[in-house]
């Protein structure tokens, strides 16, 4: 009874010791193994015992997993191991949709029919624009109604 109970324990405590420390499996061999040998010895002192260490072992490993996830993160070793992404105030919004933002409300000249995306003319500067659903034909007059990041949205002036 001894070294079911001492097997399983050190069955469990390598199943921990995988989450935080990457073996590449070797860790969970042994625990796969200190579990078979658990599960040998409850087996031979009765089959209720066997059955319930079983029962703990099918419980207890995906517990004991989850648990060690949501812990990782928060130890050392995890934020090691673990890559985190930039903090927002580190995250640069690239100078291309800053620029796209200065063509609000301005005007300018199709190039190319939008059907609904082309070309056109605004400020001197040749854009990809989308009309706002109908179909613009080329050398008209537009107006930016809408900027999102690189998309210009754009519908035709009367």
């Amino acid at each position: 009874m001894e070294w079911a109970i001492l097997l399983l324990l050190a069955g469990l405590m390598l199943v921990v010791a995988e989450v935080f420390f990457p073996s590449f499996g070797l860790l969970s061999v042994l625990a796969a193994a200190c579990f078979l040998g658990s599960l040998i010895f409850a087996f031979r002192e009765s089959s209720t015992l066997g059955f319930s260490f079983l029962g703990g072992i099918v419980v207890s490993v995906p517990v004991l997993v989850i648990g060690g996830f949501r812990v990782l993160p928060k130890t050392s070793i995890g934020k090691r191991l673990i890559l985190s992404g930039p903090e927002a105030d580190e995250v640069e919004i690239p100078s291309s949709m800053l620029l796209n933002q200065e063509l609000l409300e301005s005007t300018g000249e199709t190039l190319t029919p939008l059907r609904p995306s082309g070309i056109a003319d605004i400020g001197g500067k040749r854009v990809d624009v989308l009309s706002d659903g109908e179909m613009i034909g080329p050398n008209e007059k537009i107006r930016v109604i809408l900027v999102e990041g690189n998309r210009i949205v754009v519908e035709r002036v009367e």
